[in-house]
């Protein structure tokens, strides 16, 4: 047999032997004219045993005892052992002859050798793709490749969330619509307004505000939502909202310019209009700071200063029977700071805006009850008294008679000096600046510039 293979560290594996075996019997065996004979000093059923039949079975070529013996060996050793390993090897390369393609396989398989490298046929037209099929790159077939195989969308970056939207694939399960309304942090989105409308419709949805995005609708998103759910109005992270996007535009100074506080106004109030009495303090709030704004223009909207008395605020010139109705049971808190949605600080105390406004509108009205059902008597008619007695009503006892002599006395001797509420704030370097000041008991004054 004439075999050649470059395989010496395997050769050197196979041609070894035990070190284990006691040197007499390896010597008996190797040099006994009658290895039968030999053999029958070993025990059954041991290694040893096993082994060195086998190594006799094979070198007198008896291939069909020896397999059977392997297999008995094998079925009582079964880890893996060394010796039978040697066996094995032995009768794969002594069987080369009879059958080389079964040995050859066999020393692949024990080896791990593979063969994988193509061979190069020079000259030889490469079998090989020019171009790419376009049916299988494109975006409908990377999006029908991920559809029902990852529950969020993941697998898109945020301009694949816009692009997947406006191809209306893939469909939006609820995991899904959560993750794309969790990510996208633009307005300017497909079907966005739908999008969130169906989410807060779930079990899973924490209400509006529960996302960024919600915070980033634009005023026509909101009110086209609104149209879809109503309710929405009663909610009060949505209110905020709202109020906030009424801010004034990029560059329009509300500090400096009284039109574009009023603009500013307006568009709280049309909004605050709307609103349900759980709002009452932000209702009161706005109406207050544009009562403040239009006094300071020499201007008192009647209608406005009703409309904020007969808000539930819970001061102590109110009537009590107004105080003991049901519209109180949410009062106004006068505390509230809305800042950030209108620019102005809270309310505090605003029983010094109140009588001004009415000083002005009863100097010349000759009642008050208009006024009666939100305002306690006796504060309603001092108040009415001083209007009228200040402006120097013809009939000063009739309004006399509404005050006590002390208050009548504290009204007649009390001194005042009272710039015009409507003064200009802010003058030129060219203006002539006149200031009006109005004075009571005030026989000399003394003016520094």
């Amino acid at each position: 047999m004439k075999l050649h293979l470059a395989l010496p560290g395997l050769l050197a594996a196979l041609l070894a032997t035990a070190t284990a075996q006691e040197t007499s019997f390896l010597e008996k065996f190797a040099l006994s004219a009658d290895r039968d004979a030999v053999l029958k000093e070993l025990i059954p059923g041991t290694d040893d045993y096993y082994y060195y039949h086998a190594l006799h079975l094979q070198n007198q070529g008896q291939k069909p005892e020896l397999t059977t013996l392997l297999k008995e060996w094998s079925d009582r050793f079964q880890n893996e052992n060394p010796r039978r390993r040697e066996i094995e090897n032995r009768q794969a390369l002594i069987d080369y002859s009879a059958d080389p393609a079964a040995t050859l396989a066999y020393l692949r398989d024990k080896l791990g050798v593979a063969y994988n490298h193509t061979r190069i046929t020079p000259d030889a037209r490469p079998d090989l793709a020019t171009k790419l099929d376009p049916a299988l790159i494109s975006w409908d077939a990377y999006l029908a490749s991920t559809q029902g195989q990852v529950p969020d969308l993941n697998y898109l970056t945020t301009t694949g969330l816009v692009n997947a939207l406006r191809s209306g694939k893939p469909e939006l399960t609820q995991p899904r619509r959560r993750d794309l309304l969790n990510r996208i942090h633009r307005p300017d989105f497909p079907n966005l307004v739908k999008i969130v409308n169906d989410e807060l419709g779930t079990k899973e949805s924490a209400g509006f505000g529960e996302f960024p995005i919600h915070a980033k609708l634009t005023l026509a998103q909101l009110e086209e939502l609104l149209k879809l759910r109503p309710a929405l109005l009663l909610n009060s992270n949505f209110v905020t909202t709202w109020a906030g996007k009424l801010r004034p535009a990029f560059g329009e100074d509300a500090v400096r310019s009284a039109a574009v506080r009023e603009a500013w106004l307006d568009r709280l109030e049309a909004f605050a209009s709307r609103l349900a009495p759980s709002f009452n303090s932000l209702k009161a709030h706005i109406l207050y700071h544009r009562l403040v704004h239009d006094q300071g223009k020499g201007v008192v909207n009647e209608a406005r200063l009703l409309a904020y008395l007969a808000l539930p605020r819970p001061v102590g010139y109110v009537a009590q029977k107004y105080r003991e109705s049901d519209i109180f049971k949410q009062p106004v808190d006068l505390n509230a700071n809305y800042e950030p949605l209108s620019g102005y600080g809270p309310i505090g105390n605003d029983e010094g805006l109140v009588r001004s406004l009415l000083l002005t509108i009863l100097a010349k009205a000759d009642t008050a009850e208009k006024y009666a059902p939100y305002l306690e008597n006796g504060w309603l008619n001092a108040v009415h008294a001083e209007a009228k007695l200040l402006a120097g009503a013809p009939d000063a006892q009739k309004w006399v008679s509404l005050l006590s002599p002390e208050s009548y006395q504290s009204l007649k001797d009390r001194v005042d000096l009272d710039f015009n509420i409507a003064l200009k704030q802010e003058w030129s370097p060219a203006d002539e600046v006149a200031l009006d000041l109005s004075v009571k008991n005030v026989p000399r004054l003394l003016v520094k510039v």
